[in-house]
């Protein structure tokens, strides 16, 4: 009767029940990659944004939009691009809300007295103001599309701007309290936290192994299917046919003048594709 039996007491050693209840089940894991995916295209916005002001000049051809075209060439050309792209940002969402404003009207059912095409000889068509009779609200759609990228870029500016700005106040206010706040914080999201970057650790170990091993025959099998692409050959075709072949055979017959070559060789390929699209 004095005995006391303590098999259903846990010991502190014991992992047991303690390490099931911690471990993380499917929702969460699953959260967490959203959260992490999220994060990533936030952060990775601003290659996004370029995309699109490119790929909004060439849907939309005029000289509003060239407008476009000159400034993302600009920003691919920078050193900084996320920084200056995310300073600019706010100008780039004010360009493209007038954008979207002119084509909202021009997308209405006016006369051409009303909302002209011509003024004085001027074709506004040209110019970027253009009336859609047929469905008039898809190209209205896909430009409110194209600006959304632009708005998380924004909104990526905006929220570093304001944790640089505040981080120094926090700092001073729990000074005082840094341990225990920190060992709080740790205790509460530390796990959570850990997971999501290793998540994004993950996945971007497994892009840029990729990347690094099959970036040469991406770029050789892009620049010969714009050689090969189209109805007829025509000059600038054949210039990127002569591009891929001087970088696959230089890539075979010598590794140490491929390299040496490479900056002169992107340098053109850059060049030449930008005065393609202008």
């Amino acid at each position: 009767e004095e005995n006391i039996k303590l098999e259903n007491v846990p010991e502190e050693g014991d992992g047991g029940e303690l390490e099931d209840d911690n471990q993380p089940g499917l929702l969460e894991i699953l959260l967490n990659g959203f959260i992490a995916i999220t994060q990533l295209i936030a952060q990775s916005s601003y290659i996004g944004t370029n995309i699109i002001m490119m790929a909004w000049s060439i849907t939309y051809h005029s000289w509003l939009t060239f407008v476009l075209l000159l400034w993302a060439m600009f920003m691919w050309m920078l050193p900084n691009q996320r920084k200056t792209m995310l300073r600019t940002s706010p100008f780039l969402v004010l360009y493209a809300e007038f954008l979207l404003l002119a084509q909202y009207l021009y997308g209405m059912n006016f006369t051409d007295e009303e909302l002209p095409q011509q003024i004085q000889g001027l074709n506004l068509r040209q110019i970027g103001f253009e009336k859609y009779l047929q469905l008039p609200v898809k190209p209205l759609l896909i430009k409110t599309l194209y600006t959304l990228m632009f708005w998380i870029t924004l909104r990526q500016h905006n929220q570093e701007r304001w944790e640089a700005r505040n981080s120094s106040t926090i700092a001073d206010m729990v000074a005082p309290l840094q341990i225990g706040v920190g060992a709080a914080t740790t205790a509460m999201g530390g796990e959570s936290q850990t997971k999501t970057n290793q998540f994004v650790q993950k996945t971007g170990l497994v892009v840029r192994g990729f990347l690094t091993k099959y970036w040469i025959w991406v770029v050789a099998s892009i620049l010969f299917a714009i050689g090969i692409s189209g109805q007829r050959m025509t000059v600038f075709r054949i210039i990127y046919m002569a591009l891929a072949l001087v970088f696959i055979l230089t890539f075979q017959l010598s590794w140490v003048v491929w390299r040496k070559i490479m900056y002169s060789f992107w340098l053109t390929v850059i060049i030449y594709s930008m005065l393609i699209l202008i």
